[in-house]
């Protein structure tokens, strides 16, 4: 695969892509149009999912994802959701990139900040573009109040 973005140029993308994500989720905008930039089968495996789904399955859709948040933010209305540090791995030739990020939830318990640490996976997609087509919760999800 030829990529015409040298790596700094992917990196900074992939990263804006991860900022997208937060942002729509801190302006509880739950609607597709607001969605678009992932892929339409963009997945999510979040940590809090301990046990499979009915279906056997271990990841959920957007649709499903964003039901959840849809409930936290009903819960947890003073919620805020913030990248606390980024990096990028990228694999141009394969059309592959990934970032790892912390993201720092805050408004959930009074002066508790809780820290996540995050995978957003991208593909490269004709026509020259990177696409969100993963997303992972490592570790600390379970304790925000999921």
């Amino acid at each position: 695969m030829q990529s015409t973005l040298n790596q700094a140029a992917i990196v900074e993308e992939i990263e804006g892509l991860t900022h997208q994500l937060v942002e729509a989720i801190n302006d509880r905008d739950w609607t597709a149009s607001r969605w678009s930039f992932v892929a339409p089968t963009f997945m999510i495996k979040p940590r809090s999912m301990t046990r499979p789904t009915e279906g056997g399955s271990t990841h959920v859709t957007l649709d499903e994802w964003l039901d959840t948040w849809k409930m936290f933010a009903k819960k947890n209305p003073n919620f805020s959701l913030q990248v606390a540090d980024i990096s990028a791995v990228v694999n141009d030739k394969m059309g592959t990139a990934e970032t790892l990020f912390n993201i720092a939830v805050s408004g959930v318990y009074p002066g508790i900040v809780t820290k996540v640490v995050c995978v957003l996976a991208c593909q490269y997609m004709r026509p020259g573009k990177w696409v969100p087509v993963r997303h992972e919760g490592l570790s600390g999800a379970d304790v925000i109040g999921f």
